[in-house]
């Protein structure tokens, strides 16, 4: 598909005048591209979809416009601070959880941590050879839901791409295997009655 043939999916936002808004003096487009795919793991479905759209059309006044559209939906006094604190998020995500070819917000707990805020506490992996490394993300509220836990892990100890093997949030993950996936490293084949 070429980027003539893209159209935007949903225009409620290029009639925004963004004169004297705090997008208005972003200019580069590979910034505003990035600014607008950091915004993917707080987005809802047809968000996201205009976002892959602004992205894939490279237009930089519509990815001004559709930046402030963005904000201003979630806080018509003040968007420009709200972009702030979510950046400066993004930012402690990046430094944590960038792996080799992702950056932190792309990885599963960059988007838990920027979708659902920091957790209560983690349970670190206790370095051990019976399982994967893992953490579990506890959470006293989710929502209306309250204790619930989020369990990533990584196939390897090299990298630091661990993914989302199970959670008990609604919408998420559910696995009800999770412990046995965790320490399947111990089982030679995939019979639930063999032990370790």
């Amino acid at each position: 598909v070429c980027s003539s043939d893209l159209q935007p999916v949903n225009d409620e936002y290029s009639l925004i005048d963004i004169t004297n808004t705090f997008v208005a003096d972003y200019s580069n487009p590979d910034s505003l591209k990035a600014y607008i795919d950091c915004l993917y793991p707080i987005s809802s479905r047809l968000e996201r979809e205009i976002e892959d759209n602004q992205i894939a059309l490279k237009q930089v006044q519509s990815m001004k416009q559709y930046m402030y559209y963005f904000w201003a939906k979630r806080d018509a006094q003040n968007p420009e601070q709200k972009w702030l604190v979510y950046k400066a998020q993004v930012a402690k995500v990046n430094d944590a959880y960038t792996t080799h070819n992702k950056k932190g917000y792309e990885t599963d707990r960059g988007r838990v941590f920027l979708q659902y805020g920091p957790p209560n506490s983690i349970e670190p992996d206790i370095m051990n050879d019976s399982s994967f490394p893992y953490e579990i993300w506890h959470y006293f509220t989710v929502g209306k839901e309250t204790n619930r836990k989020f369990v990533f892990y990584s196939r390897d100890r090299s990298s630091n791409n661990y993914v989302l093997l199970h959670s008990d949030v609604t919408g998420e993950v559910y696995n009800y295997d999770w412990q046995k996936q965790l320490h399947s490293k111990t089982f030679s084949s995939g019979n639930i009655d063999e032990t370790g």
